[in-house]
């Protein structure tokens, strides 16, 4: 079985080779053998407009797929009038129990910043997780500090105990992460210098590990780029490595680099399947007829096939993931639906970076923007991934049967109830929305489509509007071509102009007639 892992970052632009060894890779950076990543990218860059200019993120229309034509949203650069002043949206203590540390803390500094009754619990729950689970000194007394200055709420609406500065702590970790910086530096030179792969990969990783228990990611991905991929030997390390480098550009919100790495983790374990299946067929075929029992050799073989097959497997489901949420961030929400409801929960250890109530969130939003009723029914509904997501969702798998049976009274009022829980999720938030538009425009197309007219008031009623406003959403959808449709202001009555499927055949015939003679006049 061949370890050779491919560099993604081999094959970049031409001036790459003057760089320092230490320089971190560009955004922007490709791995040209990938054709479909690349033009992916590239389509990012030029979204829609035959001059390759960028459409702004706050007049790029949605089409008909729900795909919207928006240049790359950061999660870490959200629309900054999102205010939310509802303490019920997310529960903090929770929270602090369904995500590792660094997904943590970037969750509730989101929530921190934007949902003033829950700063100060978002701050302490920041606080303890960085006193518990990190060396990262200088955030710690720096939200200390700043807990000083938040005002306190109501008593009903602070469930976390203050915490007070542990300066014994301070202390201690700072002289550690010193010495342990120096100790970590000085192995990881010897064992380079030694050139022992497995040893120098085993240094590297503590190093990457250490800089990110100390807040330094960018430092950590900086790390990885000057050659991790070289020094793995073994197909799990090969897999961790690409797993570890995802969560840390996620973290950073490098979404370019997810995609990249993305497309080289899964190239790694088709052959790493493809080796696997070749050496077990030439296993299979040296074997020797075995009387009574299992050789040992056939033991081992499917002990390694067993193993091989669960690192496959996880590692798998977590791109999937990555990569969903890496489409949603560009906007393109089919795309995103499909990978999420490929996800297979089954093969992640949770916590992780995101929970199982955030896969249902994202993968039901982007499915309701994307799908019609036949692929909802049959995609989601009926799928037995998306049903371990919506287990712990009843909203959600309410808010799908409603949009299926054409109740969109009632699930504009679910989305409605659910949509300050969803501007606090710091990926979602950008592109809630979005995502509303558009959810709302099939609904309007869908509500009008058995009807020959319909009467704007009742309607109205419906999707939880007044008639003026239902008129203008109405004659937008006309003046895009989505909707061909006569409204009758005064009378308040929207008529449908079809037109004749008799006319539009016997305009084909005549069409064909035309080509036909034509055709023979050539001759």
């Amino acid at each position: 079985m061949s370890n050779a892992v491919p560099d993604p970052d081999e094959v970049m632009e031409a001036d790459y080779q003057d760089r320092v060894a230490d320089e971190p890779l560009d955004d922007f950076d490709i791995d040209v053998g990938n054709a479909n990543m690349e033009e992916e990218l590239q389509a990012d860059k030029t979204f829609g407009n035959r001059e390759g200019t960028p459409i702004p993120e706050d007049t790029a229309p949605a089409n008909q797929n729900g795909d919207m034509d928006v240049t790359q949203v950061s999660p870490q650069k959200p629309t900054p009038s999102v205010v939310v002043n509802n303490p019920s949206a997310v529960d903090i203590e929770n929270l602090c129990q369904t995500y590792t540390t660094h997904s943590l803390l970037i969750r509730l500094q989101f929530i921190a910043d934007h949902c003033p009754p829950l700063k100060r619990d978002a701050t302490i729950g920041m606080i303890n997780e960085l006193r518990n689970n990190t060396l990262n000194v200088a955030r710690y007394s720096e939200l200390m500090s700043s807990l000083e200055g938040i005002e306190k709420q109501t008593d009903d609406q602070n469930h976390l105990e203050t915490p007070v500065l542990d300066q014994a702590w301070v202390d201690q970790t700072t002289l550690k992460t010193s010495n342990q910086l120096d100790f970590l530096l000085s192995e990881y030179k010897k064992q380079k210098d030694e050139g022992v792969k497995e040893s120098t990969r085993r240094a590297m990783d503590e190093l990457f590990q250490y800089y990110l228990s100390i807040g330094d990611i960018n430092e950590a991905l900086h790390l990885y780029s000057r050659g991790m991929r070289e020094y793995c030997s073994q197909f799990k390390h090969i897999i961790q490595m690409w797993i570890n480098w995802m969560e840390a550009s996620i973290w950073v919100g490098e979404w370019q680099r997810v995609d990249t790495i993305a497309a080289q983790a899964e190239r790694s374990m088709k052959e790493a399947e493809e080796a696997e299946s070749q050496a077990g067929s030439t296993a299979a075929a040296r074997t020797r007829p075995v009387i009574f029992g299992v050789s040992s050799s056939t033991s081992s073989r499917a002990a390694v096939t067993k193993c091989t097959r669960l690192l496959v497997n996880s590692g798998r489901a977590k791109l999937d993931a990555a990569c969903g949420l890496s489409k949603l961030q560009s906007g393109r929400y089919k795309q995103a639906a499909d990978r999420f409801l490929k996800v297979d929960l089954d093969f992640i250890d949770m916590p992780w970076l995101f929970s199982a109530s955030d896969m249902a969130v994202y993968c039901t939003l982007c499915a309701i923007a994307s799908y019609d009723r036949a692929e909802l029914k049959k995609k989601v509904i009926h799928d037995g991934n998306c049903r371990k997501f919506l287990e712990s969702e009843p909203k959600l798998v309410e808010l799908l049967q409603c949009i299926i049976k054409s109740r969109f009274g009632r699930a504009l009022d679910i989305l409605k109830e659910l949509k300050d829980r969803f501007l606090l999720d710091p990926y979602l938030s950008p592109h809630v929305d979005p995502l509303y538009a558009v959810i709302r425009e099939r609904a309007l197309l869908q509500y009008l489509e058995p009807f020959a007219s319909a009467d704007l008031n009742a309607m109205a009623n419906v999707f939880r509007t007044d008639v003026k406003s239902l008129e203008n959403e109405l004659v937008d959808l006309c003046e895009q071509g989505q909707l061909a449709a006569r409204i009758d202001a005064v009378g308040a009555t929207i008529r449908m102009t079809r037109t004749d499927e008799r006319e539009e055949n016997y305009k084909k015939y005549v069409y064909l007639v035309l080509f036909f003679f034509c055709f023979i006049s050539l001759y």
